[in-house]
């Protein structure tokens, strides 16, 4: 038996003291008890751990690059529960955060074009700075920031998009747009990950359409949003989500003449 002071009480291992200034994005990913009802406990466990896995390599990815490249940034820590998942990463340099902001909504836009899209996994979320502890050992998050992130997901967001906090906005990061229809600015995936792929293709200089992984990926969410648009054309609630993420598509594809073949754009989705 442990003796009564054999563990330190968890009112010292986990002191305000011990948060660190962090970048914080906190995700919901949407339709939770839908998919529940759809593959049953089993199949919706298969589908969330098979997103979760794929998600881990990409991030386990970025941090190789930041340990081999960019020494000055902390690696992308993730925790994940249920449908949510956290990603963070402790600020170091003040002089670097708006680099290091750009390498997690870089991150975040690659996960959702290349993994949650074509499996038809939809995320709201946000991305703060904020106090927060994370203990990897324990698999323990806790502190102001993450309160923040919460509340903003939850509160703000709404829609499927990550709503990006004042304290981000005014770093001016690449890769954030605003929504007209409320004035919230968001993390603007779709531009970024294009962007990843061209800079990807110059860089190897293949002769291959460097857009054409990106497109086709963007021909597989454009499937699936149709699709649920039709599915929940009577529950308004789910519907305006749909729609909202349809209207984002659309605004994208009408300014890119890479979606334009024979003189038509063939990505616009009909709503």
């Amino acid at each position: 038996m442990l003796e009564a002071n054999a563990m330190e009480p968890i009112t010292t291992l986990y002191r305000d003291d011990k948060t660190k200034d962090s970048i914080i994005l906190y995700c919901d990913i949407l339709g939770y008890e839908t998919m529940i009802e759809e593959f049953g406990d089993n199949g919706f466990f298969h589908k969330i751990d098979s997103f979760f896995r794929m998600m881990e390599q990409s991030i386990e990815r970025i941090n190789n690059i930041i340990k081999s490249t960019n020494k000055q940034f902390t690696p992308i820590d993730k925790i994940l529960f249920s449908d949510n998942f956290v990603l963070l990463s402790e600020i170091t340099d003040e002089q670097r955060i708006k680099r290091q902001v750009e390498l997690i909504i870089n991150e975040i836009s690659n996960i959702i074009t290349q993994v949650c899209l074509p499996q038809n996994l939809f995320i709201r979320g946000s991305i703060t700075r904020g106090q927060v502890l994370f203990d990897p050992q324990h698999h323990f998050i806790y502190g102001t920031g993450l309160v923040k992130a919460h509340y903003l997901e939850n509160n703000i967001a709404c829609m499927p998009r990550i709503v990006v906090d004042e304290e981000i906005i005014k770093l001016k990061p690449e890769g954030i747009t605003v929504d007209s229809s409320d004035g919230q600015y968001f993390i603007d995936y779709l531009d970024m990950s294009k962007k990843e792929r061209e800079h990807y293709n110059k860089n190897c200089r293949t002769d291959d359409n460097p857009l054409h992984p990106f497109i086709c990926r963007c021909q597989l969410a454009n499937n699936n949003i149709k699709n649920n648009i039709i599915k929940f054309a009577h529950d308004e609630k789910v519907l305006k989500k749909y729609l909202w993420v349809a209207q984002y598509h659309n605004n994208f594809y009408k300014n890119n003449n890479d979606c334009i073949v024979n003189g038509k754009n063939v990505f616009i989705i009909d709503i």
